[in-house]
């Protein structure tokens, strides 16, 4: 028998009995260091493909740091001659994001001379041989990937839908709570899903805070009546034991035959799907389209060249500056750092669509330093034209978060970094009420290094005025949506003026966004607000630009 002959008549025994079992078969040559995977294993941690080289390399990424000293242990023991066979457990990140327990079995082949040859075992997924969901005791994704490609396995044509369904700020509920009150939510969630599909219709815990309901032979009037029925129970604040919370529901759909022949490609469209339903505003069903998945195209391209932009200096990125606008001095007093971006290949990309890119792929860190560094050596400029000038520079949670951008604030104090200048971290109303019990000591921490906080959008969430009792903030900026209509409502008028009363009985001072005309300006006068910002006493513009202004005014001021 030829060498070519055996190796087709081995890789037919591999396919064989990779598609025969749940567990991922695996051989590798060790001399070469290559190794080959099943299809199921390259789509589940997405491998670059069957035959992987390298592949020890490449696997040590995807393994949990806790559990990687044992892997690479284990595989130097079979290496070396050690050990001829191994049995081992790990954690290792699948596609999703997941840390998946895997347990590894195999065994080593020699060669003639007695030399380690050829790695032979199987990998398996320990989360398969689970297929029900511990908090909501519904069947778990697992399930549902089984149920779905059976059922279209064989040969039906009839429609069969995905609807992902996803609890919109549940972290808030989290957070405010605790998470065994939100695996309480979870659980009514799952009763109330169930209560209103169709009958014949699977529910599966999928992820998180999601839900995949598998319609058969559905129409899209169907899948709209449901989800319209569902968007009416949670229009309302739900209640658990007297324990208030409110969320609401995105959905996002896939229908196969129509928009995917198989599980794992109709899955994937239905997830982006309810990802943009979330990106546009929550609270909304989306059905896949050709524009999702162009907008879906766009995103990843548009993240990979931020990444790039990133990774080469910030080339594209550039700050712009708002005036602040004292209401007493009656001239600018400060500006707010904003930033922007663009590219020969996208243009100019509103910060509405870039930053939420920057944070989801983890370069929001390296760029929060950028526009930290950035922004307090313009201030150095501004504050040598006018005295006191203040700068205020928006801060995610998510740097703080897991980017540790706190001990890097830390350091950068110890460095004299912001010394003479008068500097604001500005988070968002949304992102402190999402985040109460941890960020008290994070805004602590930034006063003692000598910065202010503002809470920027203030006003929009339902925990406002509890906030201002219990979080430590020096100013507070009241949303835009308070003063578009404020001559024609008592209530915006009523909440500014009983907001900046309030503020100022417990030292704060208020700055209200969004002036955007003369008339705006007038209704303000009297409400006795420190700082106004806005189109009417400036656009955004950039530093030689703002610098200019900043001259100009200093030169009035002598005249």
């Amino acid at each position: 028998m030829s060498d070519s002959v055996a190796k087709r008549a081995i890789d037919k025994i591999y396919d064989a009995i990779s598609q025969t079992t749940e567990e991922y078969v695996f051989i590798s040559d060790l001399r070469l260091g290559t190794f080959r995977y099943p299809p199921q294993m390259v789509e589940e941690f997405g491998l670059p493909g069957e035959i992987v080289e390298n592949a020890m390399d490449l696997w040590c990424e995807k393994i949990h740091e806790k559990d990687r000293d044992l892997f690479i242990k284990s595989m130097e023991d079979m290496r070396s001659g050690k050990t001829s066979s191994r049995d081992i457990q790990y954690r290792a990140r699948n596609v999703h994001g997941e840390w998946i327990w895997l347990r590894c079995r195999g065994s080593m082949i020699e060669d003639e001379n007695g030399e380690p040859n050829v790695y032979v075992g199987t990998i398996t997924n320990m989360s398969h041989f689970d297929r029900s969901d511990h908090v909501t005791g519904l069947p778990n994704r697992f399930e549902a990937e089984h149920r779905v490609e059976k059922l279209i396995g064989n040969g039906s044509k009839e429609p069969l839908g995905l609807l992902v369904l996803g609890l919109d700020n549940f972290r808030r509920v989290n957070d405010f709570y605790n998470r065994a009150f939100g695996d309480r939510v979870l659980c009514r969630a799952s009763q109330q899903i169930q209560q209103l599909l169709p009958e014949g219709t699977g529910l599966y815990r999928f992820d998180g805070d999601e839900f995949l309901a598998v319609f058969r032979d559905c129409s899209t009037a169907q899948i709209y009546t449901f989800y319209h029925a569902l968007q009416e129970r949670y229009s309302v604040p739900q209640e658990i034991e007297g324990n208030r919370y409110e969320v609401t529901i995105s959905g996002g759909y896939a229908q196969y035959p129509r928009d995917g022949l198989g599980f794992q490609e109709l899955i994937k469209r239905a997830v982006y799907c309810l990802e943009f339903a979330k990106a546009e505003g929550k609270n909304q069903i989306v059905l896949f389209s050709n524009k999702v998945m162009e907008l879906k195209e766009r995103r990843l391209d548009l993240t990979e060249e931020l990444r790039l932009r990133v990774e080469g200096n910030f080339e594209g990125f550039e700050m712009y500056y708002q005036p602040l606008f004292g209401a007493q001095e009656e001239k600018i007093v400060g500006a707010e750092a904003l930033m922007r971006f663009s590219s020969e290949r996208f243009g100019q990309v509103p910060p509405v669509e870039f930053i939420p890119l920057l944070e989801e792929s983890g370069l929001i860190g390296r760029a929060g330093e950028w526009i930290f560094e950035t922004s307090v050596a313009a201030a150095r400029e501004m504050n040598d034209i006018l005295p006191g000038f203040t700068m205020h520079i928006n801060v995610s949670w998510l740097q703080f978060e897991r980017h540790d951008f706190l001990s890097w604030l830390i350091q950068k104090k110890r460095e004299g970094f912001w010394d003479g200048c008068n500097i604001v971290v500005e988070l968002t109303e949304s992102s402190i009420s999402s985040n109460y019990s941890r960020i008290r000591d994070v805004l602590h921490t930034l006063h003692e290094i000598g910065l202010k906080v503002a809470m920027d959008d203030f006003g929009t969430g339902y925990s406002s005025l509890g906030l201002l009792k219990s979080v430590p903030v020096n100013i507070v900026k009241i949303d835009r949506s308070f003063i578009v209509n404020m001559q024609e409502s008592i209530f915006d008028v009523t909440f500014v003026e009983f907001i900046v009363k309030l503020c100022h009985a417990m030292g704060i001072t208020v700055c209200q966004e969004g002036v955007e005309s003369r008339e705006q300006e007038e209704e303000l006068r009297d409400k006795h607000l420190e700082f106004y910002q806005g189109f009417y006493f400036g656009k955004p513009m950039n530093r030689e630009a703002f610098l200019d202004i900043c001259r100009k005014g200093k030169q009035d001021n002598e005249v």
